[in-house]
């Protein structure tokens, strides 16, 4: 009896223990939109998401995290699984690193800007070495398992047509690489951050994928080959003076893509050589209601032969710059063209205007307002999320000389009266030109977000 006492004693002791380490939670977002160019024009999605968190023994962390999400479009629902990895932390390594970490599992990957690979689940692992002069990090991953409804990979006419069809469970098949090297306070404070990427199409292996094969001669919509690229990228931030802050960056994008060669006729893979630049300077006004003025300028190199976004390549080498991911609304609410072929400036202003005031309840009042005007570098074609590639000659005018897109105003108001309750209020403007696109009336978008924790 005393044997089975200790044992039971041990056991709810372990189990304390396991429990104390054990921290769990949830989360309720709530998003409705409303715009003339989405379809629904009204969209209802709700998601909740449960998260659970546990060390194992001192330097290793598991953590999960499943979501269901209803909304009023098809699919109805979605359950997912969101993250599920194992991740360790050493520090002091003998012989090492200051700092050795890994993840493996699912979780969510980044490339430095936020504009190659974003917003993107991915199936493998990392790597980490940090020492206090640089800050070594590589992974390696699959996004063939991510659910189609929540994958923004969307490269090629195979992809366009995967993502269309309710039948397609899964994603678009890739293996992506990533490495990174960041050198922290490199020169008078300043930041240097050198990385390349891959990406490799993998639907060549499966034979349902009905690719073209070079050599076809047939011009074929809605349908077309694999695209495989790699990104070369570099960027440098810091301080100018006290309360200004800029980044600058550029990547150089190699691979190759099917295309529709004019000259002889037939569908050949042709070298992509394309480019992203960018950046962007912030002036923090600390003593005017916690004031900050942004700007931020973005080229991505198009290709004037381009006659769709999607592999609408037609001679010499493709120029338009295609990122991994391409999620909604990353450049703007109303009008959000994808990273090719597009040249934009961001002016923002971001206040709290009751801040500092005796107003408790309104000190995290935050209303930011942005003024985007887009043009295109050359005359190819432009692709914005919700318009399909075959849409595009209907969308845009057949007078494609003029390069003034339009230009854009939001305002996005946040408010977190509780630390566990957020709601942000956005709405967008777009004034098309008229001499791009087939008409000349405003695009407009609206958006509640609600989000509660507990």
């Amino acid at each position: 009896m005393r044997a089975r006492a200790a044992l039971a004693a041990g056991l709810l002791l372990l189990s304390a223990t396991a429990l104390s380490a054990l921290d769990y939670g949830a989360t309720l977002d709530n998003m409705s939109s409303y715009g003339n160019q989405q379809t629904p024009a009204f969209t209802q999605k709700d998601k909740l998401a449960g998260w659970i968190t546990t060390n194992i023994g001192p330097n290793l962390t598991f953590t999960a995290t499943a979501s269901a999400q209803l909304w009023n479009l098809s699919p109805w629902y979605i359950i997912n699984l969101d993250v599920l990895n194992l991740s360790g932390q050493f520090p002091k390594v003998s012989g090492g690193p200051a700092l050795f970490t890994f993840t493996v599992g699912r979780y969510f990957e980044s490339d430095f800007t936020g504009l190659v690979f974003s917003q993107q689940s991915i199936d493998g692992f990392e790597l980490g070495f940090s020492n206090p002069g640089m800050v070594v990090s590589a992974d390696l991953g699959y996004t063939g398992l991510t659910l189609n409804p929540v994958s923004y990979i969307v490269m090629t006419e195979a992809d366009a047509v995967a993502q269309g069809n309710s039948s397609n469970f899964f994603g678009s098949p890739r293996i992506v690489g990533r490495l990174q090297v960041l050198l922290p306070d490199l020169f008078l404070k300043q930041d240097l951050t050198l990385t390349a990427l891959f990406q490799q199409d993998l639907r060549s292996l499966f034979a349902s994928s009905n690719l073209i094969q070079p050599g076809f001669t047939t011009l074929t919509f809605g349908q077309g080959g694999s695209l495989d690229s790699e990104y070369f990228g570099a960027g440098l931030s810091g301080a100018i003076v006290k309360e200004l802050y800029y980044n600058t960056f550029a990547y150089l994008e190699t691979g190759r893509t099917l295309s529709y060669v004019s000259a002889s006729g037939s569908y050949q893979y042709e070298p992509i050589l394309a480019l992203l630049a960018g950046g962007g300077a912030r002036y923090y006004l600390s003593g005017l209601l916690g004031s900050t003025v942004g700007f931020d300028l973005l080229f991505a190199s198009g290709d004037a032969d381009y006659t769709q976004p999607i592999e609408g390549n037609t001679a010499g080498d493709a120029t338009a710059f295609s990122p991994i991911t391409s999620p909604p609304r990353l450049l703007a609410l109303a009008f959000s063209p994808n990273l090719e072929n597009v040249v934009a400036a961001t002016f923002s202003y971001s206040i709290k205007p009751f801040s500092g005031t005796k107003i408790a309840a309104l000190q995290d009042l935050q209303a930011v307002v942005k003024a985007i005007p887009m043009l295109r570098p050359t005359t190819g074609a432009v692709a914005a999320p919700g318009i399909s590639p075959s849409a595009v000659s209907a969308t845009l005018s057949p007078t494609l000389d003029h390069l003034y897109l339009g230009s854009e105003f939001d305002l996005v108001v946040n408010y977190r009266p509780f630390s566990d309750l957020g709601v942000a209020l956005s709405g967008g403007l777009f004034a098309p030109n008229s001499g791009v696109f087939t008409s000349s009336a405003l695009q407009y978008y609206s958006e509640l977000d609600v989000s509660l924790s507990f």
